[in-house]
């Protein structure tokens, strides 16, 4: 439907673009958020300084862009090494009805308070006059939330949901090397637990906010040194209460801290009005925790959200890459774990035991399933379905890690799935070996139609094939799936 080519070589190198979508300019059609942070800024005179891109929504998409002669809107990183771009999300978190676009810079280090790779993440309002370039160097009009201390990698991980229940999303972020001990001051030694913070939407955001100042309004720690918790994030309202809760993975922990290494676990903690102050899981703050099953699965790794069986309660699909299936299933293959939302939701869940209410099994030994998990219905069927993908998966005739892309119906009949079954209800495949599709899945209505559609970045070498891992995004219309 829609092809957009990157700028320049390299920019999506390494298959770590990320996407996202919102509605920025109050046009009433969803935009396509980009990011690019090995990209080198302006010139390309800040290497791996990071870019994001915004493609305005049209009614009529073009079927091909190429972003180097064309962008609506482009958002360059202010110094080297900032890797803006690493998370992008589009939210409206002040309330105006416009969504706002929200980028991450973990490797930034602050303009006025530099601690190496602290980590920024920079709000820029919607508004309908959007659009050319702005250059974070520049200082251009956007609320930054500046990270606590060197290294602590803020922006890394983004999410946002109305988490205390008063109307209006808030922004959850993730920083998975941050973590220092009360009191300690700056400079001094860091534990390195993972810390989660949100921050409160509402009309009075309007002020820089300094995590390094405890400006936030809530903060969760992780258990574990090195982790990674808060190395993803999510939302969604899993109990049904009406008040969306914080969803954490920790990739790299031992499960409940004495499991097999680098299992990993995934962490919810139910949103609730008055949501202030600090827990921390070393001194047992309430939360789901669902521990992954075997050494290295690296659960939590990516997340995504959605009502995957219809019966009107969010559930949590989380990506364990390096997993493999209970049965016997192919080294590394990775599984995707689905955890129904149910009113009563509590407790631990261990993924060894078969904790999990669904799974999807990846088909090929090393496809590291998933590179990237979005939700969305693509059918129109009151469910969301499941978008995987898989971006070092190997395509058929030779196309080593062109990439894959799956799509899993969602409804009451939910169960697992074993792609080497060939039991999803789409594959798409990139077209040349390298391409890394799937590298960032989304779903978006973006035609004003109000039908979902799957966006994906890969690492492939643009127009004509002449730009090597400049990237390109595809607007797919996945058709009358399961009609």
């Amino acid at each position: 439907m829609l092809t957009a080519f990157g700028i320049d070589a390299e920019d999506f190198a390494l298959g770590i673009p990320s996407l996202s979508h919102g509605d920025f300019n109050g046009d009433g059609l969803a935009d396509i958020l980009i990011g690019a942070p090995l990209a080198d800024g302006p010139d390309n005179s800040r290497d791996g300084a990071g870019e994001a891109y915004v493609i305005f929504g049209r009614s009529q998409l073009p079927t091909t862009l190429d972003l180097a002669k064309t962008q609506d809107l482009i958002i360059s990183g202010g110094a080297q090494g900032d890797a803006l771009g690493f998370s992008v999300l589009g939210a409206d978190v002040n309330g105006d009805g416009r969504d706002d676009i929200l980028v991450g810079a973990p490797g930034a280090s602050g303009l006025d308070d530099p601690r190496t790779d602290q980590g920024q993440v920079y709000i820029f309002f919607g508004s309908e006059d959007l659009g050319g370039v702005l250059d974070i160097a520049k200082r251009p009009q956007a609320l930054t939330i500046t990270g606590a201390e060197g290294f602590s990698r803020v922006g890394h991980a983004i999410a946002s949901g109305d988490v205390n229940g008063d109307g209006t999303s808030d922004i959850v972020l993730g920083a998975p090397f941050a973590g220092r001990e009360p009191g300690t001051p700056p400079g001094g030694p860091r534990t390195e637990l993972g810390e989660t913070y949100v921050v409160l939407g509402g009309a009075d955001l309007s002020e820089d906010i300094g995590i390094h100042r405890n400006e936030q309004d809530f903060t969760i720690s992780g258990g574990q040194q090195f982790g990674q918790f808060g190395g993803t994030v999510a939302t969604g309202d899993l109990n049904a209460d009406d008040i969306e809760d914080i969803i954490v993975g920790a990739p790299q922990s031992d499960g409940s801290g004495d499991g097999p290494e680098a299992s990993g676990a995934v962490y919810v903690f139910f949103g609730a009005e008055g949501l202030g102050g600090r827990v921390s899981i070393v001194e047992g703050a309430e939360a789901v925790l669902v521990v992954g099953a075997g050494e290295r699965d690296s659960l939590g790794f990516p997340l995504a959200t959605g009502d995957f069986n219809g019966d009107g309660i969010e559930d949590v699909a989380m990506g364990a890459q390096r997993a493999q299936a209970r049965d016997g299933g192919k080294n590394a293959s990775g599984v995707v774990y689905v955890m129904l939302g149910r009113s009563d939701l509590a407790g631990v869940r261990d993924l060894a035991a078969g904790g999990e209410d669904a799974a999807i099994i990846g088909a090929q030994a090393a496809q590291l399933l998933p590179s990237s998990l979005a939700g969305g219905d693509l059918n129109g069927d009151g469910a969301a379905d499941l978008v995987l993908g898989a971006g070092t998966a190997h395509g058929p005739g030779g196309r080593d890690s062109s990439g894959l892309t799956y799509v899993i119906l969602g409804g009451p009949n939910l169960s697992t799935v074993n792609l080497a079954e060939g039991r999803q209800s789409l594959a798409i495949v990139g077209v040349d070996a390298g391409d890394l599709l799937g590298a960032s899945v989304a779903v978006a209505a973006i035609r004003g139609d109000q039908m979902e559609i799957i966006l994906m970045a890969a690492a492939a070498d643009g127009q004509d094939n002449t730009r090597t891992d400049s990237g390109e995004i595809y607007v797919v219309d996945a058709g009358p799936l399961g009609q």
